[in-house]
């Protein structure tokens, strides 16, 4: 099971901010605001393992969506 420390997984704080971002804008235009698949966004909000490439593309995404 994954866990927060596990550099493959988003924190908790990550997963709601990505959910809160899909319910506000879509999944569709999240997966292409973060150059993701849709998958990748889906698998990322429901807390399962990724890459960690799609984990730094997520925590870059909602970086800049921090600030705009």
């Amino acid at each position: 099971m994954p866990n927060a420390s596990d550099p493959t997984c988003l924190t908790p704080s990550e997963r709601s901010k990505l959910v809160a971002l899909v319910n506000r804008a879509g999944e569709r235009a999240v997966a292409v605001q973060l150059s993701l698949s849709r998958l990748a966004v889906c698998r990322a909000c429901a807390g399962l393992p990724l890459r960690r490439a799609t984990v730094a593309l997520v925590r870059a995404g909602l970086r800049d969506e921090a600030r705009a």
